[in-house]
């Protein structure tokens, strides 16, 4: 059975975010790779709420609909970790699955440790 879609604009960090959310529980967030967009997860998102999760899919900064920034300064690794961080709290979920795909997937080792905290689990 198909789950309805929420779509969410988010304060990231600086930036607004396009975030698309189907399904209910514990939230997956899943973050596309370059040049490719949160559409890139469509096969996924069905199976993840069928489970009993909530499928969080933001297009990542600077790929619209999200905000894009001229300035260099806001694709910085730690900008997208902030942006993870911003997710996570608007699903209401003290943590949350981390999946990354890509460019999406390289902002784990550049996250301080106090955005990992938000992180139940992370995969790429």
């Amino acid at each position: 059975m198909p789950h309805a879609t929420r779509i969410l604009r988010l304060p990231g960090d600086g930036l607004e975010l396009h975030v698309e959310v189907t399904g209910e529980g514990s939230p997956v967030v899943l973050l596309h790779g370059f040049p490719e967009s949160g559409h890139s997860w469509r096969h996924q998102v069905g199976p993840l709420a069928e489970a009993g999760y909530a499928a969080w899919v933001p297009n990542l900064r600077g790929y619209p609909p999200s905000a894009v920034s001229a300035g260099q300064e806001d694709y910085h690794l730690r900008r997208l970790a902030a942006d993870v961080a911003a997710i996570v709290r608007a699903s209401g979920h003290a943590r949350a699955h981390v999946v990354g795909h890509d460019w999406g997937a390289s902002s784990h080792g550049h996250l301080p440790a106090c955005i990992r905290r938000c992180w139940t689990s992370w995969s790429s």
